[in-house]
């Protein structure tokens, strides 16, 4: 699932931004969605979900209407951030430039590419040098030890450990580099 800010906009202005979109993330969607990787840059952002099915959530299981439940979710969870943000910044119009774009995960290897491909794209885009100096991504969340919601032990497990998520980064930090610089290794 990933949006882009309207022209003229940047989603995220200051660290509380992140801190209250991923807030309302939490509200909105964790009760229906398990997440595995996400990235907020300041004008777009990323997040690899799985929509639970309705025997996980409490929130599905009480719905006649599951899919409308996650529209809903989605709605709301941009719709209040958009919200504050205008109150904040004074600012009008539509914030984010088209509806959120979902794309189905359909094989474990394009999870894989995918959750490679968020926590680089701070580096693509030239945020940083390394994705785990980007402070508004998952890619931390998986080092650590720390309590987190992202499924970083199932994520972890189908990397075959965190030595190889490791490898893999560095893999696709060289893929970066060579594309950047049209080179073939």
């Amino acid at each position: 699932m990933y949006n882009h800010a309207n022209e003229g906009f940047d989603l995220f202005r200051n660290p509380e931004n992140y801190r209250f979109f991923l807030q309302k993330f939490i509200k909105y969607l964790h009760p229906i969605t398990d997440t595995f990787a996400y990235c907020l840059m300041p004008n777009h952002f990323h997040f690899a979900i799985r929509i639970k099915r309705v025997d996980e959530s409490e929130t599905l299981m009480k719905s006649d209407h599951p899919n409308r439940i996650v529209t809903n979710a989605i709605k709301n969870w941009l719709l209040s951030y958009s919200k504050s943000y205008h109150s904040v910044f004074s600012t009008r119009g539509n914030l984010y430039y088209q509806k959120v774009r979902r794309k189905e995960i359909t094989s474990e290897e394009y999870l894989f590419r995918l959750i490679g491909y968020i926590h680089m794209n701070p580096l693509q885009h030239g945020f940083t040098k390394k994705p785990g100096t980007w402070k508004y991504s998952s890619y931390q969340g998986y080092l650590s030890e720390k309590e987190t919601l992202i499924k970083r032990s199932s994520i972890i497990e189908m990397f075959g450990g965190i030595e190889n998520f490791l490898i893999y980064h560095d893999l696709k930090k060289a893929d970066i580099f060579a594309e950047e610089n049209d080179l073939e290794y």
